[in-house]
């Protein structure tokens, strides 16, 4: 009964919008408080669109449980929508739908480790984006009383203290006062960025004569006062600004939290003595056995052990799989290895032996594991002469040429970082700056004097790409038997006991990730929805990769999907039967296998959840079953929709699971766009010419546009056979 009200309130509100009313997914605008004590029960609130009807609260932690206490509608926000432009948007995503407040109970273990919580909420429509508060110690909250923006008017705050406040407009600033003894040092941590703030925090120590002693910017920090007395902290935005969004969630006190950790890493199946750095951590040293965590299975996550409990931040260390030596002790390395050091001065260089054509794998990891070093590596002949390292031009490789006039040249890119290949490094280039087409040969290659440019790439490597930030990852083919020297610095020149590092040389190890979009798939009764599948490739890993989603619950059926060889992208189809029932979300778990590995998506995710919702507004249908391309060549594809539960709204459509080099040729402004008074459209695909063959299923979708940031996309349940052959030669 309360999903048939639900229903007719909202035909009720958009009964006189021109384009009818349409399925909002469940939304989660803001959740208060913020940060809850553990070992505590608290009443949370949670604000958002098509709530109503909730049945189930999902938490990313064990510890943490709720009861819905009850569900109210709340009256409408002004209907202002900003587009990509900074102006008022003109795209028609319906009317307002119901904005409803859900009352929680929320339960903290006392046991319950300090850190971020996630949540997902289940309604009649599916289950919501995920919304974000904070575990934190059982301090008291000193809270944002305004007027609080000088000396007399600071809220006066007992330690150990969170404060807590918004910046709320444009030049504001908070001030706390508080009060110590002569020598004592207080740590500071913002834990405000664990839910999603738009502050750049400035906080500085204020003397009572409004002298500044010392601003900072940093996460967390320490701060030892000389002299017992009365201070203030003041907070501010870095960049002037304040909104509703500019929070800060500050603990201060004399809490136990870690800076840094050395070595960065143990090996596999071994114990190691992690020496920390920070504040409050008794004997500063950590034994760690080398043992995958079950959020992430390349890493060890821990806390260290404090007088006063485990440490407020995890310590993330990787998880090795080769001998460990320190870079003190060595200079000649015994492949495989992993060395342990610190650049404290000046760059460090190796020497090791490999035979002709011997591949060795350098890979630093620093920054990953919260280093401060930005890692250049260079690999040289034994005489440093350089013959082998490489010293500029990042290597590209054009995915598409410009379609039209207003159209770009598109790089390959992965995560909307580009490509660099051969080892190079995407850099970042001046307006005007040369481009060149080049042809790649092999080393030792020699030329006859043409007029062209010559370019040399060389072994050399500063970021290593997708999914390595500032880490450097180095391919290295021996020209010759022989010794050989690879040398690791920071690229700024910067050294001290915070740039520690650990470079393994070893052979390749191809391996992949995967990650799935959505990971709350809300499947409409008796329709179907598209999962992207998206695939890191790691050292040359090329091999096509199966997919699939085992154990889903009754009535739910999924697709075999593929990522196919060298491929970065994959669809599946979870389809609903019409008369599934699933009251409560499933896990969702896709699993990837390939030559004799297998990896599934998200694993570190614990809310990845299948959930069933109401009749889709669309229904797609692709009227092509077949496309043959030649390179080069093009076709038509053509996909129908029907409109239902009243909705007359535009519906853009989205191909998914083409192969590299094969793109739809006319999408327009807008893309590939069903406007409101269409049915029916027809589209071109294009295979370039040096697509390569290929045959696999591709798929088309048709999106309900709302005020959700997770729209709802329906799929057709018809795959289309793609495939891309070259014409027979007279030969054949």
């Amino acid at each position: 009964m309360k999903y048939l009200v639900l229903l007719l309130s909202v035909a009720v509100l958009a009964e006189d919008h021109p384009t009818g009313p349409r399925l909002t997914p469940p939304t989660i605008r803001a959740v208060a408080p913020l940060g809850v004590s553990r070992g505590m029960s608290v009443e949370m609130t949670i604000e958002g669109f098509n709530l109503a009807g909730a049945t189930q609260v999902f938490f990313s932690e064990p510890g943490v449980k709720a009861k819905i206490v009850r569900i109210k509608e709340l009256p409408d926000l002004p209907d202002i929508r900003i587009g990509a432009n900074g102006t008022q948007s003109s795209i028609d995503v319906g009317p307002l739908p119901p904005r409803n407040q859900i009352t929680l109970e929320v339960e903290v273990a006392p046991e319950t480790e300090i850190g971020p919580v996630n949540l997902r909420v289940q309604t009649p429509y599916g289950s919501s984006p995920v919304g974000t508060f904070v575990v934190e110690p059982y301090y008291g909250e000193a809270p944002d009383n305004e007027p609080n923006d000088s000396l007399d008017t600071a809220f006066e705050t007992y330690l150990p203290a969170i404060l807590a406040g918004t910046i709320a407009r444009p030049g504001d600033f908070d001030m706390f006062k508080i009060k110590v003894t002569a020598g004592q040092t207080l740590t500071f941590e913002n834990a405000a960025a664990m839910v999603g703030t738009q502050l750049m925090p400035v906080i500085e120590i204020v003397a009572p004569d409004m002298s500044v002693l010392k601003s900072y910017t940093e996460e967390f920090f320490t701060h030892k006062f000389a002299q017992a007395g009365t201070y203030y902290v003041r907070i501010s935005d870095y960049q002037r600004k304040g909104s509703t969004g500019h929070i800060y969630r500050l603990k201060v006190g004399d809490f136990p939290l870690v800076t840094r950790a050395y070595p960065l890493g143990v090996r596999r199946g071994a114990t190691a003595e992690i020496k920390l750095a920070g504040m409050n951590l008794g004997s500063g040293v950590l034994k760690v056995e080398g043992k995958p965590s079950a959020e992430d299975p390349d890493a060890v996550l821990a806390r260290a052990d404090a007088p006063s409990g485990h440490s407020f931040n995890r310590v993330r260390l990787d998880l090795g799989a080769e001998p460990e030596v320190e870079a003190a002790s060595t200079k000649m390395l015994t492949l495989p290895v992993t060395v342990n050091g610190k650049i404290t001065k000046g760059p460090h260089e190796f020497r090791f032996k490999a035979t002709k054509g011997q591949e060795v794998v350098f890979e630093v990891k620093a920054r990953r594991f919260g280093s401060e070093l930005d890692s250049m590596l260079e690999v040289l002949d034994a005489k440093g002469l350089g013959d082998f390292t490489m010293i500029g031009n990042e290597v590209n490789r054009i995915e598409a040429l410009p379609r039209g006039p207003d159209d770009d040249i598109i790089l390959e890119s992965f995560g909307g970082q580009r490509v660099g290949y051969f080892g190079t490094t995407p850099e970042s280039h001046a307006n005007e700056k040369s481009f060149y087409k080049v042809q790649v040969h092999p080393a030792g290659k020699q030329f006859s004097p043409n007029g062209l440019p010559l370019a040399r790439i060389y072994y050399r490597n500063d970021d290593g790409g997708p999914g390595y930030g500032k880490d450097s990852l180095l391919r290295f083919v021996a020209p010759a038997d022989g010794e050989y020297m690879v040398r690791l610095a920071d690229v700024r020149g910067q050294g001290s006991e915070a740039h520690s590092y650990r470079l393994t040389a070893r052979a390749p190890r191809p391996d992949f990730k995967l990650t799935v979009t959505p990971r709350n798939p809300n499947i409409p009764a008796g329709g179907s929805v598209p999962l992207t599948v998206t695939a890191l490739r790691m050292e040359g890993f090329a091999d096509k990769i199966d997919l699939e989603l085992p154990n889903l619950p009754p009535g739910i059926t999924a697709t075999k999907g593929q990522i196919g060889k060298g491929q970065t992208f994959g669809t599946i189809l979870l389809t609903a039967a019409a008369d599934a029932n699933l009251p409560v979300a499933a896990p969702l778990k896709l699993m990837g296998s390939a030559a004799g590995l297998t990896r599934e998506a998200n694993p570190e995710d614990r809310l990845k959840l299948i959930t069933l919702g109401p009749k889709p507004d669309v229904v797609m249908t692709a009227e092509t079953l077949e496309v043959v391309l030649e390179p080069g060549g093009t076709a038509e594809v053509k996909v129908s929709i029907k409109r239902q539960n009243g909705f007359g709204g535009r519906v853009p459509v989205d191909v998914r699971g083409l192969p590299p080099r094969v793109r739809v040729l006319d999408v327009g402004l807008n893309g590939v766009l069903l406007n409101e008074d269409e049915t029916t459209r027809s589209f071109t695909l294009e295979a370039l010419s040096s697509a390569e063959e290929v045959e696999q299923m591709i798929y088309v979708s048709g999106t309900v546009e709302t005020r959700s940031p997770q729209q709802n996309s329906y799929a057709a349940p018809q795959a289309i056979r793609l495939r891309v052959k070259r014409p027979p030669t007279a030969t054949q």
